[in-house]
């Protein structure tokens, strides 16, 4: 087929990938609607949502999971990514779906390299949204070996209680609405990999964050 195995894909870390031209050119385009592509997302969007707008049963729409750069120059300075492409997308994004569904909430997520600090001043649909949009963010310890285990206890939990410390002070000074921890882990089923997961669960806890895996 041409296409690499998974096992080449495997000799790189996941991370390294966002680093790719494909990847990169790709957010570009969805971004400042190269070919339409933003356009087409946002049409996207209003087909799910009319979908599932009388559906009790789900909770809310993610409008995009962990979004990169567009430009390497651009992750360069901390929250420029949300300031300059997230948030007009977001709002976009908002007001198709709120114009066939009020009710679900809408979960919203920084440029995954603004690890503690974003760029946004508000929700996607300003403040009077507040009870229906969900600030998302990850946590995931970056010392780890390949297999998924963490190499220090020490510096994942100092990097864990940091990482969920100014995502709840940044969305409360900012009343960003709700918060939800969405994502954590990635990690192998060692001792050391459970350990890290119910750390990162305790410390959520500990901060009355609502989260799943």
């Amino acid at each position: 087929t041409g296409y690499p195995v998974l096992d080449d894909c495997l000799k790189h870390t996941f991370g390294q990938y966002y680093f790719t031209e494909g990847v990169v050119n790709g957010f570009k385009m969805l971004y400042t609607d190269g070919n339409g592509t933003l356009e087409a997302f946002a049409t996207f969007w209003h087909k799910i949502a009319s979908y599932f707008a009388d559906q009790s049963s789900v909770l809310g729409y993610e409008l995009i999971n962990e979004p990169s750069f567009p430009a390497l120059a651009d992750v360069l300075q901390m929250g420029l990514v949300d300031q300059k492409y997230l948030a007009p997308m977001y709002k976009k994004l908002h007001e198709v779906i709120r114009k066939v569904d009020d009710k679900h909430l809408i979960f919203f997520e920084p440029c995954v390299f603004d690890v503690f600090q974003t760029g946004f001043t508000e929700g996607p649909g300003g403040k009077e949204y507040n009870n229906r949009q969900v600030f998302s963010y990850h946590d995931y310890c970056l010392d780890v070996t390949k297999q998924g285990d963490p190499q220090s206890d020490v510096l994942c939990e100092l990097f864990d209680n940091a990482l969920i410390y100014l995502r709840v002070k940044e969305a409360r000074v900012k009343k960003f609405g709700g918060m939800m921890l969405t994502e954590f882990g990635g990690l192998s089923n060692s001792t050391k990999g459970v350990e890290e997961l119910n750390r990162v669960t305790s410390i959520a806890d500990d901060f009355l964050q609502s989260k799943y895996i």
